[in-house]
C-alpha cells in the first residue's frame, strides 16, 4: 500500500512561509472550482476566497479581524476546512462554500495547522504543536475522536491523504532535514520515502500520478 501511494505524491506548496496558493477543487457549482488564500499587502489579514477556473468572480468567504489560511475543500464540495487565529491561537475550522456555518473543530492552546480531508469527508488530518514539536493528528469533522498519529521528537507537518484513505503522506525532520514519509491512516508503518539534502515542500495526493 505504501509503495503504491508513493507514486501519487505531487508537490503543491512551500510550507516554510505562508503565501497565496491556489488549490483545484471538486466542482460544488459550475462557476466555483477553487479556494485560495490571499491578502493585498502585509498590513491586511489573510482571507479565504473562491473563484472560477479562469480566476474570475473572486469572492471572499471569510472577512474578520483575524487571519484565515490554508483552505481545503471537502470531497463532496460542500464544505471548506481552514486554519484561523480568530480565537487567539491557530485552530482548525470548517464552513460551507458560501462562507456560512463557520464552525470551530479543534480546541487547544497549541497551534493546529493545515488540515486535509479524508476521502470520505468524515475526518480531518492536521499538524499540531500540542506536544511542543509539530505532530500529525486526525479528528472527526465534528471535532470528536482526536487521535495522535506521530510522536517523534522532531517536527512532522503537511499531512495529505491518499485517494483510497488508507495512507497519509507527511513531511518530517526526524532524520535531520525535511523528507517525505508515508504511514497507514492509523499511524502505523511510518516509512521514509525521499532522501535529499534540500527542503521538502508540502504535499498532496492525486489520482493517476
Amino acid at each position: 500500500q505504501l509503495a503504491d501511494a508513493a507514486r501519487e505524491i505531487m508537490v503543491m506548496q512551500d510550507m516554510a512561509t505562508p503565501r497565496p496558493t491556489l488549490r483545484p477543487t471538486p466542482r460544488p457549482t459550475p462557476s466555483v472550482v477553487m479556494a485560495y488564500m490571499f491578502r493585498k499587502n502585509e498590513r491586511e489579514r489573510w482571507r479565504i476566497y473562491t473563484a472560477s477556473q479562469e480566476g474570475t468572480s473572486p469572492l471572499a468567504i471569510t472577512n474578520g479581524e483575524a487571519d484565515d489560511m490554508w483552505p481545503a475543500w471537502s470531497p463532496d464540495g460542500e464544505r471548506v476546512a481552514f486554519t484561523s487565529n480568530r480565537d487567539g491561537n491557530w485552530e482548525i475550522y470548517t464552513m460551507r462554500v458560501d462562507g456560512t456555518e463557520q464552525t470551530r473543530v479543534t480546541r487547544h492552546a497549541a497551534s493546529d495547522w493545515t488540515a486535509a480531508w479524508s476521502p470520505d469527508g468524515a475526518r480531518l488530518v492536521f499538524a499540531s504543536t500540542r506536544e511542543r514539536q509539530w505532530d500529525i493528528y486526525v479528528v472527526n469533522a465534528d471535532g470528536s475522536g482526536l487521535v495522535r498519529l506521530t510522536d517523534d521528537l522532531e517536527d512532522d507537518q503537511s499531512p495529505a491523504w491518499s485517494p483510497d484513505g488508507r495512507v497519509i503522506a507527511f513531511a518530517s525532520k526526524r532524520d535531520g532535514n525535511w523528507e517525505i514519509y508515508l504511514m497507514n491512516a492509523d499511524g502505523s508503518a511510518q516509512t521514509r520515502l525521499t532522501h535529499t539534502t534540500s527542503s521538502i515542500p508540502g504535499l498532496s495526493m492525486a489520482n493517476g500520478a
